[in-house]
């Protein structure tokens, strides 16, 4: 990493700039783009991007000239994991572009391409290939000149945050003496001493720790309802099959018998014969009906009712084995029910896939990681400005106060139904992004969820979406190390992802 560099990333209604000493971040500071400097995540007035660059370093005094700028694959920007037959650089650089081909706007001509290398075998090798236009390079040029720049590296963004992925994930801490307390514990029996290591959690390890409880009380809380349930429809089952058993003792007769005699025609040694039947099976129904209790089928259908409750149908028909599956996943009419809890059972050994959502002003952006590599970009047509628009509505105010209201999170936001459904419908967007991977990746192990970006306080939709995919939430600025994690930086990690790259 170079000595001193500015990572800068271009979003789509602000820019985040990061000033950085080898692997410091010294400061991170944001600044909002003007209107339609930025439409549909592609820049539109370069002359408008350099005038806030400028001003954001004369501001913050920062002279540091040599810049890696981040920037969204929207901008003419094409990035494909490809698998191609093992070959030299030489043969790589040529081939690669018609690899690219069909995903292009233009000729191939108007491109310039890079790569980086995944895997490789004896026979195959898996790249990350690049291309980007030669326009969108000159007026970078251009930009930075004006902007008083010098752009060394332009990473796609979905680049930018993989690079810091890897970092500090699923790590071990060290133990030092600073961390660790020595607590010694005699046996009762041999009177043995044993020591016992504990070690101090960090706040990632802190918060794992209590989401991880918090889920355990849940699915038995979960567990505890669906016996209750088991065991109130079998009392069902028993009381049911006591009403024929009451019958036959009304009757005094067996009811399955061919040749019943009424009482008054009987002798009184048929009466009490009769009498003494009807007293056994009444035991044997009783007997039946503790049998049910205990949970257990009496007869075949029986069975087949106990085996149906187990099953049930979600909005389009598909079925959802098992309560806790079925709680795991909440799908509209019009989406598959596939569960998040399923695929976290039985992860693959090694797998490093995730999921980072990104909720700005104008929309949300989904990015999918798998073994650390980048596969797949989910837009989401839901933000802040939405929310924005029906405060400014509600309450007879300018956007701008509306938007201060939403961003201090006051008590009142969250207490108009307008603005809870908008978050729910967000929530409901991002369930039905990460069931259609998992329908299209069976194999994907993603057990959690990084969040950034600035849009929306964490707090208004944080609690909500996990317990919609019971999945762990956390900052992507826990990726990064200790010394990068600047304030604010979790608006735009791409900032230190760009230049370490």
């Amino acid at each position: 990493m170079a000595a001193k560099m500015l990572g800068i990333d271009i979003g789509t209604d602000s820019v985040k700039m990061a000033y950085v000493k080898g692997r410091r971040v010294a400061c991170f500071v944001e600044a909002p783009l003007p209107d339609n400097a930025v439409k549909n995540g592609r820049i539109i007035s370069f002359n408008a991007l350099a005038d806030v660059i400028r001003t954001m370093r004369r501001e913050n005094r920062i002279r540091c000239k040599r810049a890696s700028v981040s920037i969204a694959a929207t901008n003419n920007i094409v990035v494909r994991r490809i698998t191609m037959p093992k070959m030299t650089e030489e043969q790589l650089m040529v081939n690669m572009p018609y690899e690219l081909h069909d995903f292009l706007n233009s000729d191939i001509k108007d491109y310039l391409f890079d790569y980086s290398l995944i895997s490789m075998n004896e026979k195959d090798m898996t790249i990350m290939a690049c291309a980007i236009g030669k326009s969108t390079v000159e007026n970078f040029r251009i930009m930075a000149k004006i902007a008083g720049i010098k752009i060394e590296k332009i990473v796609p963004d979905v680049i930018a945050l993989q690079a810091i992925l890897p970092v500090q994930a699923e790590t071990v801490p060290t133990q030092t003496t600073e961390n660790r307390n020595a607590v010694k514990t005699e046996s009762a029996e041999s009177g043995d001493s044993s020591e016992e290591e504990i070690i101090a959690m960090t706040p990632r390890e802190e918060r794992r720790a209590k989401k991880k409880a918090e889920a355990e009380e849940r699915k038995k809380a979960k567990q505890e309802a669906a016996a209750k349930a088991e065991a109130r429809k079998a009392a069902e089952q028993a009381a049911a099959a006591e009403v024929p058993a009451a019958a036959s003792s009304v009757s005094g007769m067996d009811p399955y018998s061919i040749s019943a005699k009424m009482p008054w025609e009987m002798s009184a040694e048929e009466r009490k014969e009769s009498s003494e039947s009807t007293g056994r099976k009444n035991d044997k129904n009783s007997e039946s009906a503790e049998i049910s209790a205990a949970g257990h089928p009496i007869s075949d259908d029986g069975e087949m009712e106990h085996g149906k409750a187990k099953t049930q149908s979600n909005a389009n028909g598909a079925d959802v084995s098992g309560s806790s599956r079925q709680a795991t996943s909440q799908t509209s009419a019009h989406d598959s029910d596939i569960s998040g809890s399923s695929r976290q059972a039985s992860p693959q050994p090694g797998a490093r896939d995730f999921v980072i959502l990104d909720i700005g002003h104008s929309g949300t952006r989904m990015y999918f990681y798998s073994n650390y590599t980048f596969e797949i970009t989910r837009n989401i047509d839901a933000g802040s400005d939405r929310i924005v628009d029906i405060i400014a509505r509600n309450n007879g105010m300018d956007k701008h106060a509306a938007l201060t209201r939403l961003m201090t999170n006051q008590p009142s936001v969250m207490a108009d139904p307008e603005v809870d459904d908008e978050v729910s419908n967000l929530v409901a967007q991002v369930m039905r992004s990460i069931n259609f991977y998992g329908y299209n990746n069976l194999n994907n192990t993603i057990d959690r969820i990084y969040y950034m970006g600035s849009g929306i306080p964490t707090e208004c939709y944080l609690k909500r979406l996990e317990e919609a995919t019971e999945m762990n939430c956390e900052p992507v600025s826990d990726l990064l190390p200790e010394e990068a994690r600047a304030a604010g930086i979790n608006d735009g990690p791409q900032v230190y992802g760009c230049i370490v790259e």
